[in-house]
């Protein structure tokens, strides 16, 4: 295929998508979904393969986000910047903030006796419920459903949407979150769970 063809396929995809065609959408999920996991492998290392699909979700979030802003340049290029940019927020989240994988800090939610780990739970707390308030009803459902460790296929086929879908709201879901842990860090809660000193 020549220049001209790739970019007219390209823009294409790029218009169905924006005008909602699920078709186009699934098409372009199903073409870059692998260099997104490819880029996101890469960057998050051995270490860090938990977390790749956390990271190609949210990569493929922005790129719908953003997919108004594209200007017709290599969309194979355009797409893999994203998707590195995710994976670095991905990786720098885990590092600073211990997060599992689905986004959620699962130690905060066992009980126990030691004061710090009850401090700690207290803050996740603070930090879950200030997110809450951002959210909307789709994504309160979701968190719901995210708490109480139920897969995504599951919160797909209780809520009567696709597992694309879940995948999509859950990233912003966990983006708040994590804003609101920051939030209550840079405020003087969560200190320890989140110092620099955790850092491999």
């Amino acid at each position: 295929m020549d220049g001209g063809s790739a970019n007219g396929e390209c823009d294409r995809l790029v218009r169905g998508c924006l005008a909602g065609d699920e078709a186009c959408q699934q098409e372009l999920i199903d073409r870059y979904a692998g260099l997104c996991y490819s880029i996101a492998s890469r960057i998050l290392g051995p270490q860090g393969r938990s977390y790749v699909e956390d990271a190609v979700q949210e990569a493929l979030y922005a790129v719908f986000a953003r997919l108004a802003q594209w200007r017709g340049a290599n969309l194979s290029a355009w797409i893999g910047t994203i998707a590195a940019r995710r994976a670095i927020d991905v990786r720098r989240a885990v590092r600073r903030r211990g997060v599992e994988k689905t986004g959620l800090e699962a130690g905060l939610l066992a009980d126990s006796p030691d004061p710090d780990a009850q401090r700690r739970q207290l803050d996740f707390r603070q930090a879950l419920a200030a997110a809450r308030g951002g959210l909307t009803r789709r994504q309160q459902e979701l968190l719901d459903e995210l708490l109480a460790g139920r897969s995504r296929a599951q919160m797909a086929q209780k809520l009567g949407i696709s597992v694309r879908t879940v995948h999509y709201e859950l990233s912003e879901v966990r983006r708040r979150l994590r804003d609101s842990l920051e939030t209550l860090a840079d405020r003087g809660g969560a200190g320890r769970l989140y110092s620099e000193e955790t850092n491999p």
